[in-house]
């Protein structure tokens, strides 16, 4: 094999390239201001202009490659990042293995960790396959459109696998949300709700129960469940109305007609004192009562000790709501010691007060009898009084 050294090559005219048409091997480097045509080979250096024609698998190793377009038939291997020209920090990033994320304004936005979770303004994970961070608004589901139809987040439950799913059974959870805060040390349930299937399951039944669940110290658990047949279910606690003049509206039911309100708003247990008044001293002294809606039942057990300036024509104060109507009488009368002889006895209550007044039939049977003085020491009245109350 010949060496050949030349200072310059030209062509046999003047202004033309040399033609090889048997090709050329050169061992060293060639160094060119320009190159058209096919090349097979490794291309290290800097390089300008075009490289149309490359053929086979060449390595090209450079500072800067320029172009419009391109197109890679297998993979592009990149140490750390993709950077957006003109906007050096927004940027596809592959800070650590099985892990990529998306900077925006020089911050990281999104993460895909090597667990496939994905995180938005969070880089340590959180719970679950999606965990957003920050302090404004996280998630939003919204739909334009000209109908009926809502934005939803959808729930699904399947048994089986993905390419072989089975039916869902009595007992699934078909979806939970749930509510959770930080106690110091790590995250605890604090509420939550969720859809949980009660009952047969196939092609014309999905009966579900919708459940709401709170926490008491660190426990949680169901505490009130609307059944598939619209019953309200309280598992633990009382139904509290918060807001007076509220209550159970039974204005659904057949009615004959007549009513004033079909309204169930109140309902109490308690107690109040019975009294005569004046500076009596009792050996037993007791009342004790109900209240539905606006109707009050009161018991009392009275017992003088001593009468002092007690009431002088028998009367009993300190019903625990006054009436809202007039001359509402006793039930279930019983004395004994009393001042004056009764064959039938009753008390009364007069509209918006809270004392009851006694009439009765002595044993002669003379007539009705109104306000007797017959409170002495050592009588005794037992007796209940059903009544409506003015509120």
């Amino acid at each position: 094999m010949s060496n050949l050294r030349v200072t310059s090559l030209r062509g046999r005219t003047a202004g033309s390239s040399p033609t090889l048409p048997d090709g050329a091997v050169v061992t060293g480097i060639v160094t060119a201001t320009s190159f058209a045509g096919a090349l097979t080979g490794d291309v290290t250096g800097n390089t300008s202009g075009t490289a149309g024609g490359l053929t086979g698998t060449p390595n090209i190793s450079c500072g800067t490659i320029d172009g419009s377009t391109g197109t890679f038939t297998g993979d592009v291997d990149i140490a750390d990042k993709i950077i957006h020209t003109g906007d050096t920090n927004t940027a596809i990033r592959f800070p650590a293995a099985d892990t990529f994320t998306v900077e925006t304004s020089g911050s990281e936005a999104l993460r895909v960790d090597s667990s496939q979770n994905v995180l938005i303004g969070d880089t340590a994970g959180g719970v679950g396959k999606l965990s957003t961070l920050g302090t404004g608004n996280h998630i939003s589901a919204i739909r334009h459109s000209s109908d009926t139809s809502s934005a939803n987040v959808l729930f699904a439950k399947y048994r089986g696998s993905r390419s072989s799913p089975s039916t869902a059974a009595d007992g699934d959870f078909l979806g939970d949300l749930a509510y959770y805060g930080y106690n110091g040390s790590t995250i605890i349930k604090g509420a939550g709700f969720a859809a949980v299937l009660n009952g047969t399951v196939d092609g014309s039944n999905m009966t579900t129960d919708l459940t709401f669940s709170t926490t008491s110290g660190n426990t949680n658990s169901e505490k009130l469940r609307i059944t598939s047949g619209g019953e309200v279910q309280i598992q633990n606690g009382n139904l509290k109305l918060s807001t007076s003049g509220t209550g159970i509206d039974f204005s659904a039911t057949n009615d004959p007609g007549g009513q004033t309100s079909e309204l169930l708003d109140d309902y109490e247990e308690g107690t109040w004192t019975p009294t005569i008044g004046g500076n009596a001293t009792y050996t037993n002294q007791v009342g004790t009562y109900v209240k539905v809606g606006r109707m009050v039942y009161a018991h009392w057990a009275l017992t003088i000790n001593a009468k002092g300036t007690g009431s002088t024509i028998s009367a009993i104060s300190g019903l625990p709501y006054p009436s809202g109507v007039a001359t509402q009488l006793t039930s279930n009368l019983q004395w004994g010691g009393f001042g004056v002889s009764m064959a039938y006895a009753l008390y009364y209550v007069g509209n918006n007060s809270t004392s009851m007044n006694l009439s009765y039939i002595n044993t002669a049977a003379t007539g009705l009898i109104n306000n007797p003085n017959g409170w002495v020491n050592g009588a005794t009245i037992n007796g209940t009084i059903v009544y409506r109350s003015a509120y």
